[in-house]
């Protein structure tokens, strides 16, 4: 992580959600010391009127934008017009540029030029053109909110009751009808309580798969080893909005160790013999299993599944002739049999319908059709 010395927040209040406001300075401050904190916006617009405490209490410099002619937002230009400023003061090693707006692109491609490592700060959906035009991009989405901070009433403790001091009663008999009792006022219906706000799409991670896959190439040393935190900034770099959190993972190297969706066994031999005296193997496939992931085997390999415990009281298939090996599974005369997150195919005829249904699992019909009708494959 970068230890910037003096680092200047832009923050457009218009494609910024002020819920997440803090949550992205802390993030921010993980960068270096943050010297400059500016918003930018009309704040007499009444989507703008709760900023107002949530500015003073964060010391966030508010700069007011009016909007000269309805309908347009002079917002943008004076956030440019400011980051234009701090750039030739020369004073700052590094810019923040709060907004999901693409219109910023140009702004941080141009002060990237200038030497400024640009940090952007948006919502996932935030166009690519933007997340690409910076050095680092923070996915606020999966940035945790600060805690509301519940209002402490103080309640006057009541006075205490004088004792009432009994008068002579005087009977008197009225005339007057009785005064009606006054109507009780209707209780105000309570608000509606807000809506929660939807979860963000998890990613897909094979882009991030390939990435590691050139990472440990480039820097793979002698030993074979990789270096976590050199492949972590490599990603950063040919991916700007690369964060881990999206993953549902607190650091690049948990991110590394998690097992994977799918763990596939080859058959032949000697390879399931190989395979079947490996305890790294086992330990591969049970892991998956537990997380939530699937097992696939094919050809013999089915009997090394069998050999974990794995295909007790489950539907299988096989190659002819190794049924004996699939202790306490129920075989079934079919090229593919799934049975929860167990796959087995029966030889290497099967190889094509076996990858399909493996497809179908990870994805969809749709796109097992699809993958079909490209490869030419007509069952």
């Amino acid at each position: 992580m970068e230890n910037f010395q003096k680092i200047a927040v832009l923050i457009d209040a218009d494609n910024t959600q002020l819920t997440k406001l803090e949550a992205v300075l802390h993030e921010v401050s993980t960068y270096g010391r943050i010297v400059v904190k500016k918003a930018y916006g009309n704040w007499r617009k009444d989507s703008l009127k709760n900023w107002e405490p949530e500015l003073k209490r964060l010391a966030i410099r508010a700069e007011q934008q009016f909007d000269y002619v309805a309908g347009k937002n002079t917002t943008d230009i004076a956030m440019v017009i400011g980051a234009m400023d701090l750039l030739h003061t020369n004073m700052y090693d590094a810019l923040v540029l709060v907004s999901s707006d693409s219109d910023f692109t140009p702004l941080a491609i141009r002060l990237r030029e200038s030497g400024l490592y640009i940090i952007g700060a948006g919502v996932t959906t935030t166009p690519e053109s933007f997340k690409n035009a910076c050095d680092d991009f923070i996915l606020i989405d999966y940035l945790a909110k600060a805690d509301d901070k519940p209002a402490v009433e103080h309640t006057a403790e009541p006075a205490a009751k004088k004792p009432a001091t009994r008068k002579a009663k005087k009977t008197v008999r009225s005339t007057k009808k009785p005064a009606a009792e006054p109507t009780p006022a209707a209780e105000p219906e309570p608000a509606p309580a807000p809506e929660p706000e939807p979860a963000p799409k998890k990613p897909d991670i094979r882009e991030i798969h390939n990435l590691l896959h050139i990472a440990s190439e480039k820097y793979q040393d002698a030993d074979g080893f990789v270096n976590v935190s050199s492949s972590g900034l490599y990603i950063k770099r040919v991916k700007p909005d690369f964060n881990v959190r999206a993953y549902g993972y607190s650091k690049l190297p948990e991110l590394l160790a998690a097992p994977p969706e799918l763990v596939v066994l080859p058959g032949g031999m000697p390879g399931t013999t190989n395979l079947a005296k490996s305890p790294a193997v086992e330990t591969l496939v049970r892991r998956t299993l537990e997380h939530g992931g699937r097992a696939a085997a094919i050809c013999a390999a089915p009997s090394v599944l069998a050999q974990y415990g794995l295909l007790a009281g489950r539907r299988a298939t096989c190659y002819p002739g190794f049924e004996d090996r699939c202790t306490g599974a129920q075989m079934v005369d079919a090229d593919v049999v799934t049975d929860g997150p167990i796959t087995t195919g029966r030889a290497l005829g099967a190889a094509i319908p076996f990858a399909l249904e493996l497809v179908r699992l990870l994805t969809d019909e749709q796109t097992a059709a699809r993958t079909a009708e490209e490869i030419v494959y007509r069952a």
